[in-house]
């Protein structure tokens, strides 16, 4: 059996790697892009080691027109500083995304029209850390429906533009 898979008899066991980020069971659109892209060695998982050697220039747009709908181990990437200009662009279906505590900028269309196709669900992003700018058109038409900003936190223009879901934006000090 592959790590992280149960397996079956009178006891169920799974065996688990406390340094395993991503399993393909669990998030198997991530896991072939990033395979696909040569930043893990194995097809069936990903370790938090490997996230964090993941550079900006790396990540780029792989996941930009993809189909993946989470991506909350994004969490482990922790070189990344600044999300790529358009690297989670139309990701239409995309709904949940954990941004890595180390992140401190979106670049220009980061996530334009991410989640835009999602009928009854939002685009949820978590950040983790404070974030120091916004691109222009970061969230543009994605499915995003609340936003919590530092007042402090410089913006480009038209971040929200064509959000249609988007009800609340915080603004903290």
């Amino acid at each position: 059996k592959a790590l992280g898979d149960t397996i079956q008899g009178k006891k169920s066991i799974s065996a688990k790697n406390e340094n395993i980020a991503i399993l393909k069971a669990s998030n198997p659109l991530v896991m072939d892009i990033l395979y696909k892209a040569g930043l893990c060695e194995n097809e069936n998982y990903m370790t938090k080691t490997e996230c964090a050697l993941v550079t900006e220039s790396q990540l780029g747009t792989i996941f930009s027109s993809s189909n993946i709908s989470t991506f909350d181990e994004f969490k482990y990437f922790t070189s990344i500083t600044n999300i790529p200009d358009g690297a989670f662009s139309n990701t239409h279906y995309l709904k949940s995304i954990t941004l890595a505590k180390t992140v401190k900028s979106i670049g220009r269309s980061a996530f334009y029209y991410s989640g835009s196709r999602l009928s009854n669900e939002n685009l949820s992003v978590t950040f983790t850390s404070e974030i120091e700018s916004i691109g222009n058109q970061s969230f543009m038409n994605s499915g995003i429906n609340s936003f919590v900003i530092k007042s402090n936190t410089s913006f480009g223009l038209g971040i929200f533009e064509g959000c249609t879901k988007l009800t609340n934006v915080t603004i903290e000090d």
